[in-house]
């Protein structure tokens, strides 16, 4: 079973493209929806510990989002799962994001993160090593990081990919997409049944700007 995990100020169907395709590949996966304005990033990462008990499965693999990522990390940082599995992680800024701190400062720039801005402002460098995942960053970079003077480069227009590095990952990823489009690219959903299956990505790619 796959539990999709979805970012800030959505509600999982946005996946829903993602979630076809892992079906195809024979994944059998399951929404998780919780509100990411109005509940902090521990009650958050309690309500899908809760979730993952309830399915009563002993192999659970996550395919999370951005925030989705953060509050994925920060359960099994806090929990003994119980269970095992895989985890894929797309444009998550695990180790904290710098649009969130621009937005900290901002007159009513928080009312835009509600409740999650302390989450994606410290982000989450440590991963529990204990769960095998991969992290899948996007290089296009065109977001709605533009409408804050840009976020720098190299990223997907809301995340730098040093906001994806933490402790832990097993492996990193890239692809051409930005942001929301990590969850409609075909290549981002190729390398996610590739890892969900093997624990490896098809091939490593290395970040922009690596020697």
């Amino acid at each position: 079973m796959v539990i999709m995990v979805h970012g800030l100020w959505m509600t999982g169907l946005e996946m829903t493209c993602l979630r076809r395709r892992l079906e195809r590949a024979g994944f059998r996966t399951i929404r998780f929806a919780y509100s990411s304005i109005t509940r902090t990033l521990e009650e958050n990462s309690q309500r899908l510990f809760d979730f993952c008990r309830k399915t009563g499965e002993r192999r659970v693999h996550f395919v999370c989002h951005s925030l989705g990522g953060i509050v994925l990390c920060h359960m099994l940082n806090n929990h003994e799962p119980g269970f095992s599995g895989r985890a894929v992680l797309l444009g998550s800024p695990l180790a904290g994001s710098r649009m969130a701190r621009i937005l900290a400062v901002i007159p009513g720039g928080r009312l835009f993160t509600g409740r999650s801005m302390e989450g994606l402002i410290k982000g989450c460098p440590e991963w529990n090593r204990q769960y095998e995942a991969g992290l899948i960053a996007g290089t296009f970079n065109l977001g709605t990081g533009l409408l804050l003077g840009g976020i720098g480069k190299p990223g997907d227009g809301v995340v730098l990919l040093t906001e994806t590095r933490a402790e832990g990952i097993a492996q990193y990823t890239f692809v051409h997409a930005n942001h929301i489009g990590l969850l409609f690219s075909r290549k981002a959903a190729e390398q996610t049944v590739c890892f969900l299956r093997t624990g490896d990505f098809q091939a490593y790619s290395q970040c922009p700007g690596d020697s």
